[in-house]
Parts: structure tokens; sequence; C-alpha cells
């Protein structure tokens, strides 16, 4: 197995994250939510801790996206055919993407409503 440098790792992974976002709608809307909690999270002036949980969630949903369509493209790569087992596994991991991206969703009320309250009724 041929190595290369380290920061050619840095350029293919770039590269990966470049195909998901022209290609997948979905990453592209999670990634303007992300940059919309990240610019509430400055404005409300998050704790460090809020940033660690910001970051976490925000980096999972991310992460999640970019293996669905991971798995996507494996799956049509292998067998283009749609058949049972294929849709099967497609709609799982949606469902893992759905899941996370709902529980970024309650957990962005838990950091964000507080403070908004907060800054409203002040």
């Amino acid at each position: 197995m041929k190595h290369h440098p380290v920061w050619k790792s840095f350029v293919y992974a770039y590269s990966g994250l470049a195909i998901v976002y022209k290609a997948e709608r979905n990453f592209r809307i999670e990634l303007g939510l992300a940059l919309v909690a990240v610019i509430l999270g400055v404005i409300l002036q998050c704790s460090f801790v809020e940033w660690e949980i910001l970051t976490i969630v925000i980096a999972s949903v991310l992460g999640a996206e970019v293996a669905n369509s991971l798995l996507e493209r494996l799956i049509d790569a292998m067998n283009p055919r749609v058949t049972v087992y294929a849709k099967e596994v497609k709609d799982i991991t949606a469902a893992a993407v759905s899941i996370l991206a709902v529980s970024a969703l309650i957990v962005g009320v838990f950091l964000f409503f507080p403070k908004i309250v907060a800054l409203l009724f002040a």
C-alpha cells in the first residue's frame, strides 16, 4: 500500500465534502442550520459547555449525512437497480440522520430558548 503525505488526506477529505455539498441538498440545509446555530451561539454568548454540546451535535448530524450519502452511493454503484434491500438500507440510514437532526433541534431549543426568552423579557 502506497503511503501519501498527511496533508493529502485533508485534500481528499475536502474533496469528499465538496462532493457531498454539491450533490446533497439535505447536507446544504443542515450546514446552513449549523451556521445559524453558531451565529446564535455567538449572539447569545454560549458558555464553554454549551459550545461543546453544539459542536458535538453539529458534527454528529453532518457526519451522519455524509455517511448516509456514502452508503447511498455504494449501494447504487454495487447494484444500480432498486431492490427491496437497497431501498431498506437507504431508508434506515436516512432514519438515522433524521433521528440525529430532530435531536439536534431539541438540543437547540434547550440551549437557545431560555436565552432568547431572558433577552426578550429582561
